[in-house]
């Protein structure tokens, strides 16, 4: 009889408990549903913010010269050099492209760090340029190794090395060879007897989205990918488009990133320095 009694007990506390048990996991349910929200929104926002300083990098690269080297587009995914010849990284197994993303390339030069050509010997296959500095830096030894060389038809994309030329420390002997770019335009890359000047390339990269949704660092000399690193997770796809304002001088990027979760958000990049003609760079000497 007392066993009995005490069964009706529990079944009665149970069934007064079950709004109470019912409430409460409402409410756990309710706060887990909130946590994972501001998570995804967390993230969102850091994926926003780290990719907008990414492309900020590669504007600021605009603004490291005031030559006509535009970031490049590459839609679809589509990455490939000015001749239009595909980087090697379509074909890699490990961290293709992503179809369904932009991919964006910039160069930034060391402006500063030019140096002037005083005369040059053509080799089987590479240049070899005596050339003293235009402005106040030096060059360490290896410490570049990718450079623009300007002439009056534009600029070409060369990779080698650099001594110092016995009897002046301040002047160096570059052993450089044409090669082609993910940025330079080279019209003739048999032209580089009309070199003028030497200018070092400090950053040469592409961004872009791989099939693992990971943005993704591919650092470039010449048509040879030295570096590809994962910068970022989260960020499914990029739409980007470029366009001139005042007067075509000044570039403005447009840029639409899509997140994991299929939200949205866009923003806009300017900027600062105009394009101006390779002729007044080499007119204009120190």
């Amino acid at each position: 009889m007392e066993r009995g009694a005490s069964a009706l007990e529990a079944l009665i506390g149970l069934v007064l408990a079950a709004p109470l048990m019912l409430m409460v996991g409402t409410g756990v349910h309710s706060a887990l549903v909130h946590y994972l929200r501001i998570r995804v929104e967390h993230q969102n926002q850091y994926a926003l913010i780290k990719t907008e300083g990414l492309l900020e990098k590669l504007m600021q690269g605009l603004d490291s010269h005031a030559f006509t080297l535009p970031l490049r587009i590459h839609k679809a995914g589509n990455i490939v050099m000015t001749n239009g010849e595909p980087n090697r990284v379509l074909s890699s197994k490990k961290n293709p492209p992503d179809l369904r993303s932009d991919a964006i390339t910039g160069i930034a030069l060391e402006i500063t760090a030019s140096y002037g050509v005083v005369r040059f010997e053509q080799q089987p296959w590479w240049y070899v340029f005596y050339a003293c500095p235009r402005f106040d830096r030096r060059l360490h030894p290896e410490e570049f190794k990718s450079f623009v060389g300007i002439s009056p038809d534009g600029p070409i994309e060369l990779r080698g090395t650099y001594l110092a030329h016995p009897g002046n420390a301040e002047c160096l002997d570059f052993e450089l060879a044409p090669v082609e770019s993910m940025s330079v335009v080279a019209g003739d890359l048999l032209g580089a007897e009309h070199i003028k000047d030497i200018i070092p390339v400090s950053r040469h990269h592409t961004f872009y989205v791989d099939q693992q949704q990971q943005l993704r660092l591919l650092s470039h000399r010449g048509a040879e990918n030295v570096e590809n690193q994962p910068l970022l997770r989260g960020v499914q796809s990029l739409k980007l488009s470029m366009e001139g304002v005042f007067g075509g001088s000044v570039s403005a990027l447009s840029a639409e990133v899509k997140f994991v979760d299929g939200r949205n958000e866009s923003f806009t990049l300017v900027h600062k320095l105009g394009q101006s003609s390779y002729y007044n760079f080499l007119m204009n000497r120190p």
